[in-house]
């Protein structure tokens, strides 16, 4: 996207008698001058990218996320999009596994690709349609066994799992990016936990947060407001770590009064082009 910068021509002074070729060129000034005032239109009322329909989105989870082995990245996932325009949520983590499921208990034999995820969905032959992962069992991303949504019954065989972790932007620009979690530590221990932007697959240097939690089954809130340039077609992901795995993100189904609260949400709001903005190269991470 560019600015719109439209400027009244200077017209011609008119001859006092009737010119052929003068009046061609006051014709040849107002039409350029009348294209850029609907190029300027059509930046204000397109579709996506302009500066009445500003692309935006609204991600939130609304499953508990946790880490299956301590001091280890994870992408956090959103697998509900509210809404959104001029970007998409898209799978980063894919990992290809042979499983077998038993009621609600995925069972991983041998991993060939990847990392198990909790949020994942699972595809193969005889699996529902949108069985997600839940939660760690004796698995912690490799082999063991896993809780899932839906129970099944599935005979061993190959299947893949993906996650929705990259918010992938339309249009160049600078964003605003909102990220609120919820934690919970299910013991009185200090835990510390490191929430991340990484940018295209690559950790942003000092982009860190880091946090503790040591109330006991007490709700901690975690925010991180930030503004990032991001190229056509690159991608967000918020990583979180902890030094304990007895802390996770939490939810809450609705139970009256409340009415349940997520895991995670991201806000995202295009602010604006890079022109005229001297971008740096951020730290090596």
């Amino acid at each position: 996207m560019h600015y719109i910068n439209v400027k009244a021509p200077s017209l011609p002074l008119q001859p006092r008698e009737y010119d052929f070729e003068q009046q061609q060129q006051l014709l040849n000034v107002l039409r350029l001058y009348f294209n850029q005032l609907d190029g300027a239109f059509k930046q204000l009322t397109g579709t996506t990218g302009n500066l009445l329909n500003t692309p935006c989105s609204l991600y939130f989870s609304i499953i508990p996320q946790y880490a299956g082995v301590v001091d280890t990245a994870y992408p956090i996932f959103f697998e509900n999009v509210y809404f959104e325009n001029g970007m998409t949520l898209s799978n980063n983590s894919t990992s290809s596994f042979t499983g077998s499921i038993s009621g609600t208990t995925l069972t991983v034999s041998a991993v060939a690709s990847g990392t198990v995820l909790v949020g994942a969905v699972i595809s193969g032959t005889g699996v529902t349609p949108g069985t997600r992962i839940l939660e760690y069992g004796t698995g912690t991303g490799g082999t063991g066994n896993y809780v899932i949504d839906t129970s099944q019954t599935v005979s061993s065989t190959a299947m893949t799992a993906t996650s929705p972790t990259r918010i992938t932007v339309d249009n160049e620009g600078i964003y605003n990016f909102q990220f609120t979690g919820v934690t919970v530590s299910t013991n009185s221990s200090a835990k510390d936990i490191w929430i991340w932007i990484r940018r295209n697959g690559t950790d942003i240097g000092y982009s860190g947060l880091p946090l503790t939690n040591d109330v006991n089954n007490g709700h901690n809130l975690q925010k991180w407001n930030f503004n990032i340039d991001v190229d056509a077609g690159g991608y967000i992901e918020i990583m979180w770590a902890t030094s304990n795995v007895d802390l996770h993100f939490d939810s809450e189904a609705p139970s009256s009064p409340y009415p349940g609260h997520t895991s995670a949400v991201m806000a995202v709001n295009y602010v604006s082009n890079t022109e005229g903005f001297v971008v740096a190269t951020p730290p090596s991470p």
